[in-house]
């Protein structure tokens, strides 16, 4: 009797230990989630930033012709895991003034914003207005850039494609210093994406926003091997009829399960 209330004792002693360990975790765990606050800038203040990092460029070239250029950013700013020591001994531009949003067009469903605006600042801003863009990436903090540089394949839409196919008009400065039109180069603009700024510098983009909705209505679909899906996923989209089980829905994700039990593996949609 004595020793089932010692251990009870002793439990109660250690969850509290527990808990009072968990204080200054808890804490920095909740700094750590505050969101960013979201900028704005004009379109006047948007052209003098672009212009003042355009010229650098361009003084640099002139001075030196065979300089490599590289964005100054560090590692862990980004989502790449990739060394940044290809960068050491090459010139480096800053772009980090480049965060804001320049323009929310409600009417024409339409936002304007710099390169370094991450999707959940976008997101945060333009739900406001019941829009959204029309392809998000799965991490809130890739940037508008970023999405467009690194083309952000794992996140495409079956109905609108890779997030670059929403972007109705971008600004770019190429290694000379020109400040470029996306619609004014459309050969270049064709190979941007996916490029990770090797061929332009993207500074700004107008990427498409659709009708967001308060409520999603969620189906799962069981297929029991990947071909059966793939021929029901390639029938259903081709045809983009609202007769399947695809309809008129925005998003599509399948996960395809397999293990020891064969009556779990497959693929549920």
């Amino acid at each position: 009797m004595v020793w089932e209330k010692l251990k009870i004792i002793l439990s109660i002693i250690i969850d509290i230990f527990i808990s009072l360990c968990e204080i200054p975790f808890l804490i920095f765990k909740t700094n750590k989630n505050v969101s960013t606050p979201v900028r704005f800038k004009s379109q006047q203040q948007h052209k003098l930033d672009i212009t003042q990092i355009a010229t650098k460029i361009r003084s640099i070239t002139n001075h030196n012709p065979s300089v490599q250029i590289v964005m100054d950013r560090k590692s862990g700013e980004g989502h790449s895991t990739r060394s940044t020591a290809y960068k050491d001994g090459k010139y480096r531009i800053n772009i980090s003034s480049l965060n804001s949003i320049i323009e929310i067009n409600q009417h024409e469903e339409y936002a304007e914003v710099e390169a370094l605006v991450t999707f959940e600042e976008l997101c945060r801003t333009t739900i406001k207005y019941g829009l959204l863009p029309a392809v998000v990436p799965e991490f809130k903090s890739i940037t508008i850039g970023g999405a467009i540089q690194g083309l952000g394949i794992e996140s495409t839409s079956w109905k609108y494609g890779t997030f670059d196919k929403t972007v109705i008009e971008a600004t770019l400065i190429t290694g000379h210093g020109d400040i470029l039109y996306a619609s004014e180069v459309p050969d270049l603009w064709k190979n941007l994406p996916g490029s990770n700024g090797t061929i332009a510098l993207i500074v700004a983009a107008r990427i498409r926003l659709v009708q967001a909705t308060e409520w999603i209505h969620l189906r799962y679909v069981f297929y029991p091997n990947l071909l059966n899906f793939l021929n029901d996923i390639e029938k259903k989209i081709s045809i983009q009829t609202n007769t399947g089980w695809i309809g008129d829905n925005q998003v599509i994700d399948a996960i395809h399960f397999c293990g020891k039990n064969q009556a779990m593996n497959g693929i549920v949609a």
